[in-house]
């Protein structure tokens, strides 16, 4: 609020929020501390200057506010703005290889394991690749888009910190995989099975030595 010398004059107990979503630029609002974030979670989260980062996300249309630590909120810049083209789909499998083999060990065994279990998981719905390839259109549409959905929300909840890091890479590769076995795109089954199988096999055997 203005003062009366014509200086600007702050809200005392306001921070400034950097905030971030999926469906505009990043932009800054200032934020009331005990009203729009706790301040438990400001003194947590705070940067040097007293800033907080926000990210948003859509739920059921909504949108859903997290305050997250800033190096996770730079990261997610970072792959907001890194993202292939959509139109792509040998550019979305270039990006997410990259992705995949530049992490660090801890991530890509977390990748493994999800690729693990959204194979499992596509056995049980499905005997063969053969039986999938030759659903109707329709069916493969469906089971394609339900696994969009899920990938998603694993990307949401792992830039707030809610699941481990590689999740939705390795997700994103099945996907992609089960997509170039739908439209009979073997080059691209094949490029995406060689990665595919190594990762498969690290799952298999960390869950191997587990069990025993």
């Amino acid at each position: 609020m203005w003062v009366s010398e014509g200086k600007v004059q702050k809200i005392a107990n306001a921070c400034r929020a950097h905030i971030l979503g999926p469906d505009q630029s990043p932009y800054n609002e200032y934020w009331n501390i005990g009203q729009d974030i706790s301040q438990e979670a400001y003194d947590q989260l705070k940067d040097s200057a007293g800033d907080i980062y926000v990210l948003y996300v859509y739920e059921a249309g909504e949108r859903k506010f997290s305050v997250i630590p800033r190096v996770t909120w730079e990261q997610a810049i970072r792959d907001l703005f890194d993202a292939p083209a959509p139109t792509s789909f040998e550019g979305h499998f270039d990006y997410y290889r990259k992705k995949l083999l530049s992490s660090d060990f801890d991530a890509q065994a977390v990748a493994a394991l999800a690729i693990n279990t959204l194979w499992r998981g596509f056995n049980a719905a499905y005997p063969d690749l053969e039986s999938f390839r030759d659903a109707d259109e329709a069916e493969q549409s469906e089971y394609l888009r339900k696994m969009s959905d899920m990938i998603k929300k694993m990307a949401s909840d792992e830039l707030m910190g809610k699941t481990p890091e590689g999740t939705s890479r390795g997700a994103a590769l099945v996907h992609l995989y089960l997509i170039a076995v739908a439209r009979n795109d073997l080059r691209m089954v094949n490029r995406i099975a060689d990665l595919l199988e190594p990762f498969n096999k690290m799952a298999h055997d960390m869950t191997s030595r587990h069990e025993t």
